[in-house]
């Protein structure tokens, strides 16, 4: 199982989320930068090499910065659909 770690504290952009995400989940260089690729990867499957199943930890998630606060409540449910759908685990600090 992958484990992805991702800390707001340390996001301040919707760019630097995409970067990170793409780089950290191993996501193969055509996959979108958007909330519906990334639904395809975490919950449908056969997008990477790394799952589902995933386990999701969300730190600092009262740090979100204000211009990423939807896109991160948006990314933070997909991680709980892939959990209810694959299994896995997902922490939200």
């Amino acid at each position: 199982m992958h484990k992805l770690t991702i800390d707001w504290s340390k996001i301040h952009s919707s760019e630097q989320f995409w970067d990170f995400v793409c780089r950290e989940g191993k996501e193969p260089e055509w996959h979108g930068r958007n909330l519906s690729a990334l639904h395809d990867s975490w919950v449908t499957g056969d997008v990477n090499q790394t799952g589902p199943p995933y386990e999701f930890h969300f730190q600092n998630c009262a740090s979100i910065d204000d211009s990423i606060q939807e896109l991160a409540e948006a990314v933070m449910e997909i991680a709980r659909d892939s959990v209810d759908e694959n299994g896995g685990s997902c922490s939200e600090t």
